[in-house]
């Protein structure tokens, strides 16, 4: 009992935190909005060099979801609104590092292209990536550690604070599995190592036209970014709280 009260104050604190952020994130929240169309623009540009023009689209991926994690940190840990100068000095932030963590993913992957594994082989593998190196996109630019120190850390974290961890996400994917149902791994690869929210344009396009359409889409991406916060607000707690045994022994001192 003293360890579900201790995480749901956690829990708690992590929304008050993700709340009062919300407000100094704009440029974050501008970057999510921003990073789908002009990842699809230059894919558009560069699709005739073939894998040039795809290694040109990933390093500008991974510069947009570097930048919108910079920005991520600085509204969570900063006190004031960041300003213009701030938000440009965060451009193009943790790029290696992002690339350092999707290149052995992608090497996986295109080993499992290569030799025809089964889907179901695929499938388990995402969702164990998913699952277990979840925390990945929040420890990128809290942590010294890289590429693979950066995977080994993931898991570690997981195995101390795994379900505390995902319980409440869970809520957000939900919801938006109930709108999308057809596209439920792009939804599982939002909050994850794949560094998905970059495409989060793709789900508020699905959401039709016209003023309503705008109007859903735009709440969507809203909800996305908030989850983003939270996130980030809650890592900085689980961590600082440390382990299970640790957190119920600070709420029985209270």
């Amino acid at each position: 009992m003293r360890l579900l009260t201790a995480t749901l104050r956690i829990y708690v604190d992590a929304a008050r935190d993700a709340g009062k952020a919300f407000p100094r994130s704009a440029w974050a929240f501008f970057t999510l909005l921003t990073c789908f169309p002009l990842l699809t623009a230059v894919s558009m540009l560069v699709s005739p060099l073939g894998i040039l023009g795809g290694i040109v689209v990933s390093l500008l991926n991974a510069a947009c979801a570097g930048t919108y994690l910079a920005l991520l940190k600085d509204a969570v840990g900063l006190r004031k609104p960041l300003s213009f100068d701030g938000a440009r000095a965060n451009m193009g932030a943790h790029t290696w590092d992002i690339l350092g963590v999707l290149f052995p993913l992608y090497l996986v992957d295109l080993v499992f292209t290569v030799f025809g594994a089964p889907w179901v082989v695929t499938l388990v593998f995402g969702i164990a990536v998913a699952i277990f190196l979840n925390p990945i996109p929040e420890m990128i630019g809290r942590t010294r550690s890289a590429s693979m120190e950066l995977l080994a850390e993931a898991w570690n974290f997981m195995m101390r604070s795994g379900p505390e961890w995902l319980a409440p996400q869970v809520v957000a994917l939900a919801a938006l599995w109930l709108v999308y149902p057809q596209k439920a791994l792009s939804i599982l690869a939002l909050f994850g190592p794949r560094f998905g929210f970059t495409t989060t344009g793709s789900l508020a396009m699905g959401a039709g036209g016209g003023a309503a359409g705008w109007a859903f889409g735009f709440a969507l991406v809203a909800l996305v970014h908030l989850t983003m916060l939270f996130r980030g607000a809650l890592y900085e707690r689980l961590s600082s709280a440390g382990g299970r045994r640790a957190r119920e022994w600070q709420e029985r001192t209270r």
